[in-house]
């Protein structure tokens, strides 16, 4: 990410120095071509610009050209990610497996029967993962506003330990999975 920053940093900093090299030779070229300076003397275009002037113009030109180019095209590709309000780049989660009926009949008894033996606060944990498939990240549980972040920590803590839930890091936070 901190790359793809760089490179599009650096893009945008091409595209505003050939626009001013541009500018700037375009410029002196006028003033020059104003007060005769090489205008119909040999070796100038007529306009005010040396040929190495015209040469640096038509260069500056390109590079402006190229690096507008390239820049539309990798904000334009940096539209459509998924980037997080963090800024972190994380990887996709993984889509979970649908299960046969049968087995998700025993998972979900297996979820009813564990969520009647714990506490409150841990039951409506446990019940918040597995109503969203039995994965979710711990940002997200955090962001519902029922725990604050360290009682979910804690919480996810005891189910840890209890061995009914595995933590998994995932960027900047965990994916919180029932264990089957």
């Amino acid at each position: 990410m901190k790359n793809e920053r760089t490179r599009t940093a650096l893009l945008a900093i091409a595209v505003a120095a050939s626009l001013i090299v541009a500018l700037f030779i375009l410029a002196s070229g006028a003033n020059s071509g104003m007060m005769g300076g090489g205008g119909m003397m040999g070796g100038g275009t007529g306009y005010g610009l040396s040929d190495i002037q015209l040469a640096i113009l038509a260069i500056s030109v390109v590079v402006l050209i190229a690096s507008i180019i390239l820049l539309v095209t990798r904000l334009a590709g940096n539209a459509g990610s998924a980037v997080p309000s963090a800024g972190i780049l994380q990887p996709a989660p993984q889509p979970v497996a649908m299960a046969p009926p049968e087995e998700e009949r025993q998972t979900a008894a297996d979820n009813h029967l564990i969520s009647r033996l714990l506490d409150g606060d841990e039951r409506n944990l446990y019940q918040m993962i597995a109503s969203a498939g039995g994965s979710i990240l711990q940002k997200d549980i955090v962001s519902k506003k029922v725990f604050s972040k360290a009682k979910v920590t804690r919480l996810l803590d005891k189910l840890e330990e209890r061995g009914l839930i595995v933590r998994e890091r995932y960027g900047a936070t965990n994916v919180i999975r029932i264990t089957k």
